[in-house]
């Protein structure tokens, strides 16, 4: 068969999965792999991107939509609760959850405050 990688030809790469999968599971060692999805176990890992999204719809939402520009203090404050996460030393399922929710809630009254004094 000509034209097809090695990685087909040693038949470790035909399941249905895809190559993209079949390339990640046959080149990435089993402890690189297990040292990824360990950190997505990781909560402040989680809540990283959380904050990562949020900020990023936030910055989008008050640019494009609003048509208003933040202050340094409005625009990063989701950043901050995230700082107090790091900072504080509650590691619970609810804790998780409650700086999650409460980095949501932030921005959409950064969010709504904008909207209100535009």
């Amino acid at each position: 068969m000509a034209g097809r990688s090695a990685l087909f030809e040693s038949g470790r790469g035909r399941e249905d999965r895809g190559a993209l999968s079949a390339l990640v599971r046959n080149v990435v060692e089993p402890s690189m792999r297990r040292a990824i999805e360990d950190r997505f176990d990781d909560p402040t890992f989680r809540l990283g991107l959380v904050t990562l999204v949020v900020l990023l719809a936030q910055a989008a939402v008050a640019t494009d939509v609003l048509q208003a520009e933040l202050d340094w203090v409005s625009q990063f404050a989701p950043l901050l609760v995230y700082a107090l996460f790091i900072g504080s030393r509650w590691r619970s399922p609810r804790a998780d959850l409650a700086f999650g929710a409460a980095i949501v809630l932030v921005s959409l009254l950064v969010l709504s405050l904008a909207f209100r004094l535009r």
